[in-house]
């Protein structure tokens, strides 16, 4: 089962903040077999989270929102609240950071 990234396109920052939290908390339950989503400010190597599992997890985030992320992303920020931080200050539209990179051109 793959989920869908949420559609962030027309959400306000509490808006967005809450849909990447509950987007990011089932797609580490999902990933790491957990029975349930974990909690938004506990570890995830606490919780049982492995490294392929840290790597998954990244490369879903990359291919869902277009964006390229630090390999040691889980490692340095090792919450659910800490990468939505990272994937909002990077996906949000006035961050001037590179955004959503569209994946698929025409020809």
């Amino acid at each position: 089962m793959t989920i869908p990234p949420p559609d962030l396109s027309a959400a306000n920052e509490r808006t967005r903040q809450r849909l990447l939290t509950r987007y990011l908390q089932d797609l580490v339950a999902e990933v790491a077999g957990l029975a349930e989503p974990p909690p938004r400010d506990v570890g995830l190597f606490d919780l049982g989270v492995e490294s392929l599992h840290a790597v998954e997890i990244k490369g879903t985030l990359e291919l869902a929102f277009g964006i390229e992320l630090d390999d040691t992303l889980l490692i340095e920020e090792p919450t659910i609240a800490a990468i939505v931080r990272v994937l909002d200050e990077r996906i949000r539209p006035d961050s001037g950071l590179p955004g959503r990179v569209d994946t698929f051109s025409e020809p």
